[in-house]
């Protein structure tokens, strides 16, 4: 969870809600994160607008584009604090807080 401390969104995700690479959850579906997402989004009715998958994994945003909305962060991005620039959080507030109610994002996979 050094990802989420480090960018200041730790305190958002209960420990249960947060699926990393040493997760059962993850390592069960052969650690292919769109699975564990679609997986997860099934269980809650979630629809593809309501998910947006956060990675600087290009391997991991193709294999979960077609399931949920996707944001790649870049290598130059790594070198912001918490690994993202402004650009990338306005793009996760955009898709939290957009044109629509307000949501809040839950449930995390790094």
């Amino acid at each position: 969870m050094p990802q989420l401390e480090t960018a200041g969104l730790l305190r958002f995700f209960a420990d249960n809600r947060v699926y990393g690479q040493d997760s059962p959850e993850l390592r069960q579906l052969g650690f292919v994160k769109g699975r564990l997402i679609e997986r997860i989004m099934n269980h809650h009715g979630w629809g593809r607008d309501d998910v947006l998958f956060v990675d600087d994994s290009m391997e991991h945003i193709d294999r979960a584009s077609t399931v949920c909305k996707t944001l790649l962060v870049p290598p130059e991005a790594k070198k912001a604090i918490g690994g993202m620039r402004q650009v990338e959080f306005d793009a996760i507030r955009t898709h939290a807080f957009g044109e629509g109610p307000e949501t809040a994002i839950t449930t995390a996979v790094i």
